[in-house]
């Protein structure tokens, strides 16, 4: 117990005097953001951002053909890429691709929980797609973005596990330190990279079941009803609440249908998950 100690005090040491070591976003996501702050900004310039790397332009053009988004005709060109999804989807999307890059660690072993973690939130975000989608004011692909980084703070503590052996070899006592840390760590990440404000509470609102805004559904309550959802059929199921305990799911359009009816129809969306899933492991 004593290095699971050492390594909860340097973590929050570090945390106090602001010299947290915290992910960065990759430049072509940090571009994409900032060029989404000018108004002005089109299609045409934004795509001419994000051409430079051969393999998100080819994602994009992939996903703007794909069922989820699919028109008319087929698109083989970034800027009609990029029009089709609109600003926002798009901006949503680089950020969601950019956040899989930060998940990585120089310990195989902890790359291996990374990767793991990794599935986890793309599940929990796929869900959330859905749920958005059923959702009235709420963007599936904000949504998606949401789900992927309800859990972002585990970051910060794989990167400074990897300098306690005991703790890397130790995936209870490594998740004892996750629980503890993540949501506030969390948090600060996202502050950092500038999310919107509704979204840097997330990590740490997330993790509350009871969680009741007061107002109306938003994209917390759709991330903490996704977590439900994603642990179905798990090892984690009998640990959960029941959905009608969740003042969350009240507030969801699919609440009215009762449980086991939104379970049914979660069901009937699994091609739909499937999809985003798929898009988010690339």
């Amino acid at each position: 117990m004593k290095e699971e100690q050492q390594l909860k005090d340097k973590i929050l040491a570090d945390y106090d005097s602001d010299k947290l070591i915290l992910p960065s976003l990759p430049d072509i996501a940090l571009k994409v953001r900032d060029a989404m702050q000018n108004p002005d900004n089109t299609a045409r310039n934004i795509a001419k951002i994000i051409q430079v790397d051969a393999a998100l332009t080819a994602r994009l053009i992939q996903i703007a053909n794909s069922a989820l988004y699919r028109g008319t005709a087929k698109i083989d060109n970034l800027q009609t890429a990029v029009t089709r999804l609109g600003l926002p989807v798009t901006r949503n999307l680089v950020m969601s691709f950019a956040t899989r890059n930060v998940f990585t660690s120089k310990s195989a072993k902890l790359q291996k929980i990374m990767q793991s973690l990794w599935g986890n939130s793309s599940k929990v975000a796929a869900i959330s797609y859905v749920l958005a989608g059923y959702t009235p004011l709420l963007q599936p692909d904000k949504a998606m973005l949401a789900g992927l980084v309800h859990s972002i703070g585990v970051l910060p503590v794989i990167r400074y596990a990897e300098d306690y052996p005991a703790i890397v070899n130790d995936e209870k006592r490594l998740f004892s330190v996750i629980g503890e840390l993540q949501g506030k760590l969390g948090s600060m990440i996202l502050k950092k990279w500038h999310f919107d404000e509704e979204l840097i509470t997330l990590p740490v609102e997330s993790q509350n079941w009871k969680r009741d805004s007061g107002g109306p559904a938003d994209y917390i309550d759709i991330v903490i009803v996704a977590r439900i959802y994603s642990q179905f059929g798990t090892s984690k199921s009998k640990k959960i609440p029941r959905l009608d305990e969740l003042p969350a799911f009240s507030k969801l359009s699919i609440s009215k249908l009762g449980a086991d009816a939104s379970i049914e129809l979660l069901r009937e969306s699994q091609n739909d998950i499937a999809e985003v899933m798929q898009m988010l492991q690339g």
